[in-house]
């Protein structure tokens, strides 16, 4: 692949980015339901996936009971500690969980400094920043003989907000940026200068389509329209810099 089809192929994997619609805020739930019975009576430390979340034993063993909870049980070896995050490695709030029976108090923290030690009745909290856009929480029992079960653990996805508004614009920056490196591609190819009338089209035909999707209303932002133009003349230069020095 030559300089300019090279140029030309990356810009179009980034406008292929940008056109994809994401989905909107959504809360997703372990429930242990797909585990009836795992490591019932001995205990596992075996690693499940539920949903996108997923749970590994840190420390000790657990087991499922056959009504479905997660049980942190005292099987002989001290602290038990389970980990969740999710699977493809993206960021969530924690919910908050659904406690079943207890014998003893389990501690539950989070990557961002959350720590809340309970037992069955301890009223909890997760609503602050301690519990938001984590990579994982970790719950553990330590208790001699104790165990301490769970119906479910609630998360709430990190997907992007919903906004027609703002993906057209996203998609407008982006077909910008697609237009003026087509113009470099040409030149590229022809071993002449820069067309400026290639480069002033690119410009006119942004103006005009950001400021169309953003009289439509319902943009997370607004008035930015100089500001992103600024960014996506830069990443060009940038680009332009790198593979034609």
């Amino acid at each position: 692949m030559n300089c300019a089809s090279f140029f030309l192929a990356l810009i179009t994997f980034a406008f292929t980015l940008a056109t994809f619609s994401p989905p909107a805020w959504a809360e997703i739930v372990m429930d242990f339901s797909n585990n009836t019975g795992l490591g019932y009576g001995v205990g596992t430390n075996q690693t499940i996936t539920q949903n996108r979340i997923r749970m590994q034993a840190i420390a000790g063993k657990y087991e499922i009971t056959f009504a479905n909870e997660l049980n942190l049980k005292d099987f002989g070896v001290g602290t038990r500690t389970v980990q969740f995050d999710l699977s493809d490695g993206q960021a969530f709030d924690f919910i908050g969980f659904d406690r079943q029976d207890a014998f003893g108090t389990a501690t539950i923290t989070s990557n961002n400094g959350g720590n809340i030690t309970f037992d069955l009745f301890t009223p909890v909290d997760f609503s602050g920043p301690e519990w938001k856009n984590l990579s994982w929480i970790q719950v553990s029992a330590s208790q001699q003989y104790g165990e301490f079960k769970f119906n479910s653990f609630t998360f709430q996805d990190k997907a992007l907000p919903l906004s027609k508004c703002s993906a057209s614009k996203l998609k407008v920056s982006s077909k910008k940026a697609a237009d003026k490196a087509k113009c470099y591609v040409k030149a590229l190819t022809k071993g002449t200068t820069i067309d400026p009338t290639c480069l002033s089209k690119a410009e006119e035909k942004y103006s005009s389509s950001f400021a169309k999707a953003e009289a439509k209303g319902g943009c997370l932002t607004t008035g930015d329209a100089a500001t992103i133009e600024g960014k996506v003349d830069a990443f060009i230069a940038d680009l332009v810099s790198e593979l034609v020095p």
